[in-house]
């Protein structure tokens, strides 16, 4: 199964990130209550305080990864790569989450009205999956999957690394700043620059780019792409 990051590349933290990304396939996997959507979590239920306490504790056991399920999604690009500025990651996930050390759960995302989530639930670990994959009808655009482990969290850490397979693509958005591509050809080694089974694509709305199989090229693809543009602002 091929699963799809989506991420910013502004910041040197971001950057990092990616890099990590492409050398391990790892992706960083959140607490649930550290995610964007403030729904995220919420749940209703007639049971007593024990058994609520006793399912938060569960509930706080798990990581999230959120994914994209391919790499056209504009609402995911605007969001998550901010507007074009980010790149798109490409995994091939491990069919056997025992080879990675962590058992993964697949999860759809259900978009669900402010109604559905008034429901009450019986709190269980059957139902914590429901719980952390539902959001509000208001994101569907998104269409996104997650992958949802316990495998070595701790209660108070925040998220972790998650080894979840192997980059195939990645596309990188026509908006990527200067600084960025800099950054890019000069901290990406050259076993990946030259990893033809790496492929690079870069992502635009205007004027067509041309696929690129190296990293090298797909860069200066982009500086060219950006002095023609530049011409529409005089």
């Amino acid at each position: 199964m091929k699963i799809y990051k989506y991420l910013s590349l502004n910041t040197c933290e971001q950057r990092q990130r990616f890099l990590r990304i492409l050398r391990t396939g790892e992706i960083w996997f959140s607490k649930f209550h550290t995610l964007g959507d403030p729904m995220e979590g919420i749940y209703h239920t007639y049971a007593c305080e024990q058994t609520k306490r006793l399912f938060a504790s569960e509930k706080n056991k798990y990581l999230i990864g959120c994914f994209g399920k391919s790499a056209r999604n504009h609402s995911l690009w605007a969001y998550y790569a901010d507007s074009y500025s980010g790149a798109c990651v490409e995994i091939n996930t491990i069919h056997d989450s025992r080879k990675s050390n962590n058992i993964i759960d697949v999860a759809e995302v259900e978009y669900v009205s402010k109604e559905k989530f008034k429901e009450a639930i019986h709190p269980s670990t059957k139902s914590i999956p429901v719980v952390l994959s539902r959001k509000l009808s208001s994101w569907k655009d998104e269409n996104e999957l997650r992958l949802l482990t316990v495998k070595g969290t701790q209660l108070r850490e925040n998220g972790s690394y998650i080894k979840v397979g192997q980059v195939t693509s990645v596309t990188l958005g026509i908006n990527i700043p200067l600084q960025a591509i800099c950054f890019l050809k000069n901290n990406v080694t050259l076993d990946i620059q030259y990893n033809n089974k790496l492929k690079w694509k870069i992502k635009e709305l205007m004027k067509p780019v041309k696929h690129c199989c190296q990293l090298q090229n797909a860069l200066n693809e982009l500086e060219q792409y950006k002095h023609w543009r530049a011409g529409f602002g005089d």
